[in-house]
């Protein structure tokens, strides 16, 4: 690993920090600590506290003072704010995605909603959440919309 250019150990600590808040391995309200961190994801502490810096931007993480970082709590009002601002947005993204479709977008769009269909569960979990997020990222791709996409 000490080949690598410190961007890309940035880069890969970011990815798989964010991967593990959505796959949950990682909680809410869970204490980050980067030696923790660093043995888990096998680098230095140094990518670890740079890749925190850009989750706290992003809103994943939360920085609290003579505490550290924690996976930040989503309030049942941000996921209400957040829902409304992702539904002006997929409403957007649709009728672009009418309009630029091509064969191939429409097939693999086809695909991820089968996939979706066939999870069939009790309860809404984690990987339906993320089979939903594969439909609607679809869409958004076939808006060759970069920003939506983002």
């Amino acid at each position: 690993m000490m080949n690598e250019e410190p961007n890309n150990l940035t880069e890969k600590a970011y990815s798989l920090i964010k991967s593990m808040i959505f796959d949950q391995t990682i909680v809410p309200g869970q204490r980050l600590i980067y030696r923790e961190l660093s043995m888990r994801l096998n680098m230095s502490t140094t990518p670890i506290q740079l890749a925190l810096a850009r989750l706290e931007q992003e809103g994943f993480v939360q920085l609290v003072p003579n505490v550290g970082y924690l996976v930040k709590k989503i309030t049942p009002k941000e996921v209400e704010d957040l829902f409304d601002i992702r539904t002006i947005l997929e409403l957007h993204a649709v009728e672009l995605a009418i309009m630029k479709q091509t064969d191939e977008s429409l097939k693999v769009l086809h695909d991820k909603i089968q996939d979706h269909e066939k999870y069939i569960v009790e309860i809404y979990d984690c990987k339906k959440l993320l089979l939903d997020a594969e439909v609607l990222l679809q869409i958004d791709r076939m808006s060759n919309n970069l920003e939506i996409v983002k």
